[in-house]
């Protein structure tokens, strides 16, 4: 139950991030755009492979938007360019209820989310309809898209 209201939610984010524009925006992101959840991720430095499909680990896509969540982290926005195979994320900000936006400075917190820099650059190892893999110098990462 708690991971179909979390499923929910996360639908219902990518959604909003859809219509809070006043201008219809096209996205030229093909298959990337949507709902993606962590199946498996590699930390590159330790060769420690982590099962992340019970951490309710997922990243949305939409426009130049990215956000991810999961269960220990409630809400992470940021910007994103997805160029031939290469994607990149920056200006990245934790989003809390009580505080709002705040700028991510302590990347230890969103390691488990696959993210180990401020402005973390990943090559597109495969990205289709039902699967996404990412790869850099620290961690690989795959998904499955919801």
């Amino acid at each position: 139950m708690e991971m179909r209201r979390k499923i929910i939610a996360m639908t219902i984010g990518v959604a909003a991030m859809t219509c809070v524009s006043c201008d219809f925006v096209t996205s030229d992101n093909g298959d990337l755009d949507g709902l993606w959840q962590m199946t498996f991720m590699e930390d590159l430095r330790t060769q420690q492979v982590t099962d992340a499909r019970d951490k309710m680990v997922a990243w949305a896509f939409q426009g130049t938007l990215v956000q991810m969540n999961s269960e220990q982290i409630e809400e992470v926005t940021g910007e994103f360019a997805l160029e031939e195979h290469s994607l990149r994320i920056w200006n990245l900000n934790h989003f809390s209820h009580a505080t709002g936006d705040t700028l991510m400075t302590d990347m230890t917190i969103l390691r488990t989310l696959g993210i180990y820099s401020q402005e973390p650059s990943f090559h597109v190892l495969e990205l289709s309809k039902s699967t996404l893999r990412l790869e850099n110098d620290s961690v690989r990462i795959s998904f499955r898209k919801y």
